[in-house]
């Protein structure tokens, strides 16, 4: 196939700032669509730099969406393998972990599907696009449960039963491998306690707004460059800073259903992951879009301002690098997927 099924094409635009610019498409004639767009409307060319990034996972209203949400990622995973190396392997591989222990114990808790749902993002982010966080940060009783999965230090399968009943039991490890922080209280320098999620839950029972306070003051201990919200619902911890106007950049990525009940396709768990992780590489961020989506085959662009008719199709592994000019309708015969 020309272009993968969902796949996230990487655009890099050489210029003395070293600017970038990335797209997400599902098929030729998006990606064609929206490189037409850019062309005639232009884009704003920011410096890439490198960035350290803070993971938030926020379950603030996460309630009306979570089921729709792990069933969402359940889809995505179906499709995937296992295998070291194919794509969205880790979120093959956790998805297809917490799946029999979320039917068979917790189908109908909304907090254990939500948990389920931001940990097999957290892995996607993590393990197939190859994003480094320097801090991992929970919004909201089930995002810091997440948060502290994420990066080991309680085990998944005992947070999806601290994230649904509140118990705990001792697995996992501390320190963990990546800072943990909550967005109220900051970061945690000790394992928490079992009072401490039992004051949280109740928190969450009271509906009380969490509060960012802990997740500024941990960044900017950190040195953080960027914050990137996983969210179900609307992207609360970002309009949160937003009003305070933090001078991070802020990246959302909401992978559940829109709060109005529209339909939304099969893949629109997929396309927030995609469309985040090309928001951090077009600021500098260090990401690898062939572990979640792919090696290939890649069209390469002109080193000047985009032509809408203008590219490089071929194989760089074989060093195929042919100019064409080609009528957008020959390109789409020779290079789109069969019907």
């Amino acid at each position: 196939d020309a272009v993968a099924p969902a796949a996230a094409q990487r655009l890099e635009r050489q210029s003395p700032g070293q600017a970038r610019l990335s797209v997400v498409a599902g098929n030729v004639r998006e990606l064609l669509g929206k490189l037409e767009k850019i062309v005639d409307e232009g884009f704003e060319e920011v410096q890439a730099k490198p960035q350290r990034v803070a993971l938030v996972l926020s379950s603030q209203g996460a309630a009306a969406g979570s089921f729709a949400t792990f069933r969402l990622l359940q889809t995505l995973a179906s499709s995937a393998s296992e295998e070291e190396h194919q794509p969205w392997a880790g979120l093959k591989k956790n998805v297809t972990s917490t799946s029999p222990v979320f039917q068979e114990s917790y189908g109908r808790s909304f907090e254990a599907a939500a948990y389920a749902s931001l940990l097999g993002a957290a892995t996607a982010f993590l393990e197939d696009l190859g994003i480094s966080p320097v801090l991992i940060c929970g919004h909201g009783y089930v995002g810091e449960v997440a948060a502290l999965a994420a990066a080991g230090a309680i085990g998944a399968a005992e947070g999806m039963a601290l994230a649904a009943k509140g118990s705990m039991d001792n697995s996992g490890y501390w320190p963990p491998c990546v800072p943990v922080a909550s967005s109220s209280t900051g970061a945690f320098t000790e394992r928490p306690r079992a009072s401490y999620f039992t004051s949280k839950m109740q928190e969450d029972n009271d509906l009380r707004p969490s509060s960012v306070a802990g997740l500024v003051s941990a960044a900017k201990a950190a040195n953080c460059t960027a914050v990137m919200e996983v969210c179900i619902g609307p992207a609360f911890v970002s309009a949160s800073l937003r009003a305070i106007e933090l001078e991070m950049k802020q990246i959302a990525a909401s992978i559940g259903p829109p709060a109005d009940g529209r339909c939304v396709s099969g893949d629109a768990a997929q396309r927030a992951i995609l469309e985040a992780a090309a928001s951090l590489f077009t600021a500098g961020g260090v990401v690898n879009f062939a572990r979640a989506v792919g090696s290939g085959p890649v069209s390469w662009l002109p080193p000047r301002p985009l032509a809408p008719q203008l590219c490089w199709p071929g194989n760089p592994a074989a060093a195929e690098r042919t100019r064409r000019e080609e009528h957008v309708d020959a390109f789409h015969a020779q290079w789109a997927p069969a019907a």
